[in-house]
């Protein structure tokens, strides 16, 4: 007996197990109807009641959607991050104060810092699906110390990366700072540098203010007579633009070798600052040219130390007269021509040297006129040179030059009454002219 009883129970053994096996597969047969009330038999209580067993001692989150598994494990993230953001929030502000951390504005965000930190490690715990229904389920369940430490650990590293990445603000911020400094520095000094320069400038201008004036005093004292000196109104054969002292002023000029009458002319004074006049030129007892001008004297030997005057007018001028018979006879062919002329003048008292500039549509000329003994002699006596450049060709000399130098020498002898010129003219006659003034 004793040895049959262990081989019954080894047979009971057997049964049972063959039993089991036999019910579980008809149970995978049983109908949809029949195994839909089976599952939901055996559906977790987190997702019939959408709550977990002692939440005292956990942080968690359930999700529940009709699409996919990957939407209810959405959901159940957010459901655990909204769960814990709280928590999350009040850990980052005690870490920032346990810390004394400085984070700038950009990284102030706790929001971004909490949504971030409250998933970050986070896994799904557990899923169920009634795919029959239509259903899947999420569950996501740490315990609260668990879930601390790592949270604790996430928020450490991010505020480590804060901190470096505040450092390198600060370290960007210094470098702008010091950039900033710097340029402020090399503003400032080269706002003194300009200043310095300015001042020096300032400083050069006035000296160059200063000897100027004390050049203009030196001259004004030691050269007085020759700056108050009135040029003769004629260089050689450049108009001035002086107006004679006299009312009348007549002139004759000829050759002295050879020996023969050249030129006559006659001037009048009026108003002061007017001055009219006529020219006649002769060629072996025959007319050669003629000309007459009206000028006005606009600037009238102004000037404290270069005494200058200026003047405009017109002229008029003719050539190839010939006889008066010929003239009368051949009067088509008479050639005249009218143009406006201008006249400047400036002595340079330094040099004891006048300066005079003509010019009009038929000859313009540039003319000296030196005192080289002023001290000892005034105005009676002066070297003078005459260069012209005709523009005409029917006033050129009989050569046909256009460019002509005439130098001669000035003489006063009687002031306001006689003024003679001796003189090389048209490179071919030595001339001496014969000025004789008379009135007021």
């Amino acid at each position: 007996m004793n040895t049959r009883a262990p081989l019954l129970l080894r047979h009971i053994v057997l049964l049972g197990f063959f039993m089991t096996a036999g019910l579980t597969a008809r149970e995978q047969e049983l109908p949809p109807d029949q195994a839909d009330s089976l599952e939901s038999l055996t559906k977790p209580a987190w997702v019939t009641a959408a709550a977990i067993d002692q939440p005292h001692l956990y942080y968690f989150g359930i999700g529940r959607s009709s699409v996919s598994q990957l939407a209810a494990d959405d959901a159940a993230r957010v459901d655990f991050s909204r769960n814990v953001s709280t928590h999350v929030k009040s850990r980052i502000e005690r870490t920032v104060e346990e810390n004394n951390l400085r984070i700038r504005e950009k990284f102030s965000n706790r929001t971004e810092i909490n949504s971030d930190m409250s998933l970050k490690g986070i896994v799904i715990t557990e899923r169920f699906a009634d795919e029959s229904l239509g259903s899947w389920h999420s569950l996501i369940r740490y315990e609260k110390n668990l879930y601390d430490s790592l949270l604790q650990e996430e928020i450490n590293r991010e505020f480590e990366r804060m901190k470096a990445a505040n450092e390198l603000e600060e370290k960007k911020l210094e470098e702008k700072n010091r950039q900033r400094i710097a340029l402020m520095s090399i503003d400032s000094t080269s706002r003194a540098i300009s200043r310095k320069e300015e001042e020096q400038e300032r400083s050069r201008i006035q000296d160059y203010l200063e000897r100027q004036k004390t050049h203009m005093l030196f001259l004004q004292k030691n050269y007085r007579r020759f700056i108050r000196m009135k040029p003769y109104p004629r260089i050689v054969n450049t108009l001035t633009a002086e107006v004679p002292d006299t009312r009348h002023m007549f002139s004759v000029k000829g050759s002295v070798e050879p020996l023969a009458p050249l030129q006559a002319d006659y001037r009048l004074k009026f108003f002061r600052i007017f001055d009219a006049g006529a020219q006649v030129e002769v060629r072996d007892d025959l007319v050669h040219r003629q000309s007459s001008y009206l000028k006005v004297q606009l600037l009238p030997g102004l000037g404290e130390t270069y005494r200058t005057s200026l003047a405009f007018g017109l002229t008029q001028y003719g050539a190839e007269l010939q006889t008066y018979s010929a003239f009368l006879n051949n009067i088509d062919s008479y050639y005249s021509e009218g143009s406006l002329f201008a006249a400047a003048n400036v002595n340079l008292p330094r040099r004891y040297l006048t300066l005079a500039l003509s010019s009009d549509k038929r000859r313009s000329d540039i003319a000296l006129l030196w005192f080289p003994f002023f001290n000892n002699f005034r105005n009676r006596f002066a070297l003078a040179a005459d260069l012209s450049y005709t523009w005409d060709p029917a006033f050129r000399n009989r050569f046909g030059d256009r460019i002509l130098l005439e130098p001669g020498l000035e003489f006063y002898p009687l002031e306001n009454f006689m003024h003679i010129t001796l003189a090389y003219e048209q490179n071919e006659f030595i001339t001496m002219r014969f000025d004789l003034l008379r009135g007021k």
